[in-house]
């Protein structure tokens, strides 16, 4: 890593006898300590892969945006070939971004698509012509450790969740009845249930096993799932 550069996010896998690293990296000058969601997005360096044993970094850049910035890697723990970041893109950062890397292609594309027309987002109240659109600030990304089709995305106020990979995003903090299918009509005065996800910014989602999962929040302190996320206290 460059004297300019220092690891912001770490992730990890390996399999087969392979133990890949993926960092994204900052401006040292302006990075928080220890790191924190709202770190700077200007401060973005550039993301990078190790595999253990090699002597140094390689940037991991083909297919990301122009003026793309990108401040979290997740990766399972067992699968090598696949990782997602999130951050901002387009101009101003006027865009949420999570980009996915495959190793057949060698290279990220844009799985979270969020424009009105031919996005991939099964909607609550969070979305063009909804009651607030899509928040540009990632807070979190989680990848369930034994299966990186499956993942999870907070920002300011929502979280979205994936289980093809990035194909296909639902809301999940909002009543399935209540939900938009992509690219159709939201309302700005349709009353929404939430699922027990309530509507607040999570900082931090763990497993803690098959079923449990833990997740820290701005103004609510905490709730956990004893059962994959069905349900929360």
């Amino acid at each position: 890593i460059p004297a300019s550069e220092a690891i912001y996010s770490l992730a990890g896998a390996s399999n087969g006898g392979v133990t890949r690293l993926w960092a994204v990296t900052a401006d040292p000058t302006t990075m928080q300590t220890p790191p924190q969601p709202n770190q700077p997005y200007s401060s973005f360096r550039k993301v990078s892969s190790l595999d253990v044993g090699q002597a140094s970094w390689t940037p991991m850049m083909p297919g990301l945006p122009a003026g793309a910035a990108v401040l979290v890697v997740r990766t399972s723990v067992d699968d090598v070939s696949t990782a997602y970041i999130a951050g901002q893109s387009g101009a101003g950062g006027a865009n949420e971004y999570v980009g996915k890397w495959s190793a057949a292609t060698g290279s990220w594309s844009s799985v979270f698509v969020t424009s009105k027309l031919g996005n991939n987002v099964t909607s609550g109240w969070v979305g063009p012509g909804g009651q607030v659109s899509y928040c540009t600030n990632v807070k979190g990304l989680a990848v369930d450790p034994h299966a990186a089709s499956r993942v999870m995305l907070t920002d300011c106020f929502a979280a979205h969740v994936t289980q093809d990979g990035g194909g296909n995003w639902t809301a999940a903090y909002v009543d399935p009845s209540q939900r938009h299918a992509p690219g159709t009509a939201m309302s700005s005065t349709q009353s929404y249930s939430n699922t027990g996800l309530n509507d607040s910014v999570a900082w931090a989602i763990a497993w803690t096993g098959p079923q449990k999962i833990f997740a820290g929040f701005d103004d609510i302190t905490a709730q956990r799932s004893l059962d994959g996320g069905q349900s929360f206290s």
